[in-house]
C-alpha cells in the first residue's frame, strides 16, 4: 500500500503509547475529568469515559482497525480519510493533555499553602485558626464569584473552542473549590475541638 506503510503504523503506535503514559499520570492525579474536556464536546471520540487512558485505548483500537482495512482495500482516498481522522483525534487528545500540565509555580504555591495550613491546624492556636478560616472563606467566595462569571460567559459564548476553554476553566475552579471546602471543614473541626476543651 503506497499511502500508509508499516513504518508509519509503527510510528503512530509508539506515539500513542507515549501519550498513554501521560494519560495515566493525569488519571492518577485525579484532578480532571476526561469526559468533561473531551467526550462531551467532541463527537470524534466514541469513548464517554472520565479517564484519559480510555481515549488512548480508543486511538489504539482505531489504529488496529486502520491496519486491517489497509490489508483489505487499495482505495487510498478512503485509507487517507481514516488516517487523517485518527491523527486529528490524536492531536486533540495530545493538546488537551499538554494543556493540563500544572506549572511548577502553581504547584509550589499550593504545596506551600497546604503546609502552612497543616502547621496552623497542628499548632492549635485558636486565634490563628480563626484567621486562617477567614482567609479560607474569602478564597472560597472569590472562587464562587469566578465560577459564576465564567458560567455567564459560557452561556453567552457562540464559539465551540471558546466554550470548551471556558468549561475547562470552570471544571478546574470547581475542583479547587472542592479542595478549599475540604480545608475549611478541617479548620472548623479543629476549632470546634479546641473550643470544646474550654
Amino acid at each position: 500500500m503506497a499511502s500508509l506503510d508499516l513504518n508509519q503504523f509503527q510510528t503512530l503506535q509508539e506515539q500513542f503509547k507515549r501519550l498513554s503514559v501521560i494519560a495515566e499520570q493525569r488519571d492518577h492525579d485525579g484532578e480532571y475529568n476526561a469526559y468533561q474536556l473531551l467526550g462531551k464536546d467532541d463527537e470524534r471520540f466514541r469513548c464517554l469515559s472520565a479517564h484519559f487512558t480510555d481515549y488512548v485505548k480508543e486511538l489504539l483500537t482505531d489504529l488496529e482497525h486502520l491496519k486491517r482495512l489497509a490489508t483489505k482495500t487499495d482505495d487510498h482516498d478512503l485509507l487517507r480519510l481514516y488516517a487523517d481522522r485518527l491523527c486529528g483525534k490524536y492531536m486533540m487528545l495530545q493538546k488537551c493533555l499538554e494543556r493540563l500540565r500544572p506549572t511548577e509555580t502553581k504547584k509550589q504555591h499550593v504545596i506551600f499553602w497546604q503546609k502552612q495550613l497543616k502547621k496552623v491546624i497542628n499548632n492549635g492556636d485558636l486565634g490563628e485558626l480563626y484567621d486562617k478560616l477567614a482567609q479560607q472563606k474569602q478564597f472560597e467566595q472569590r472562587l464562587s464569584e469566578q465560577i459564576d462569571q465564567l458560567i455567564i460567559d459560557l452561556k453567552r459564548s457562540e464559539h465551540i473552542a471558546a466554550s470548551a476553554a471556558l468549561q475547562e476553566q470552570i471544571l478546574e475552579l470547581k475542583q479547587r473549590q472542592g479542595r478549599c471546602q475540604k480545608a475549611t471543614w478541617q479548620l472548623e473541626q479543629k476549632i470546634n475541638h479546641l473550643r470544646s476543651r474550654f
